[in-house]
């Protein structure tokens, strides 16, 4: 029971944040919350459709349960995509839909996201409302991408309290065809955080990533298993407080 009162509040109130199964904005796919934090799946050269799942019980408490669920159709210049996520227990929940859009011309991607949070807590509140997030990606250089992505920046208001606006600055340099650099600088409400995470290409298909935050203070292993039609992912994240715990994603590709 302290675990579970610890993670609430290292959340903040109301926080509807994408950041437990996701890392660098680019090394991973925050797909169903922020769409537009995936780069490496809206882009020109991954035309089609794809549906994502990902499932984890975050530091292994009893009955806490994290969920998210996208569809993404990419089309030559824009992708659309829906999702849903889901954070928490039989008390107490955080839900989001999400409707994506992103265009992309000449290496640049522009993405929004229209959100529906909802929040329950048993017997106490039931509450929602909309919110938005937006990004842009680029390449100054071919092996050096940028992004700068805003979520909640319309900053609701969800009963007294209002969902702070959080931002981010991520880099990404890919040194060689084996190897790949990450670097965010996070800003949410009153805190800022960075994040640095490396990713090696082991195989055609079998990528290893590792990485480490300063704010909440976190380490991270992830190895991903990439086909033409289907891709895993397995992560491990450890909190030097909550512990540690893994979670599971799975891509189909059409």
């Amino acid at each position: 029971m302290i675990k579970l009162i610890l993670i609430f509040s290292l959340f903040y109130e109301y926080n509807f944040s994408p950041s437990l199964l996701s890392g660098n904005k680019f090394s991973t796919n925050g797909k169903a919350i922020a769409l537009v934090h995936a780069p490496s799946i809206l882009s020109p050269a991954n035309t089609g459709m794809m549906f994502s799942f990902a499932y984890s019980n975050p530091y292994t408490i009893s009955g806490l349960n994290f969920f998210e669920g996208a569809i993404l159709k990419n089309f030559k210049k824009f992708n659309i995509g829906a999702g849903y996520n889901y954070m928490g227990t039989d008390f107490y929940r955080e839900i989001s839909y999400v409707l994506g859009l992103s265009l992309h011309k000449e290496g640049i991607n522009l993405g929004f996201n229209l959100k529906y949070l909802y929040l329950y807590i048993k017997n106490t509140i039931t509450k929602g409302v909309f919110s938005a997030d937006a990004g842009i990606s680029f390449n100054i250089i071919k092996p050096l991408k940028i992004g700068l992505f805003f979520l909640n920046f319309n900053s609701p208001a969800l009963l007294s309290e209002r969902i702070y606006p959080s931002g981010s600055l991520s880099l990404s340099f890919k040194e060689s065809k084996l190897l790949e650099s990450f670097f965010d600088l996070n800003y949410e409400g009153k805190f800022t955080s960075f994040s640095l995470a490396q990713k090696f290409y082991i195989m055609k298909n079998i990528t290893l990533s590792a990485g480490v935050c300063n704010q909440p203070p976190v380490f991270s292993l992830s190895f991903e298993l990439l086909f033409d039609k289907i891709n895993f992912l397995y992560s491990f994240r450890n909190h030097t407080l909550l512990g540690g715990f893994s979670s599971y994603e799975i891509d189909f590709k059409r």
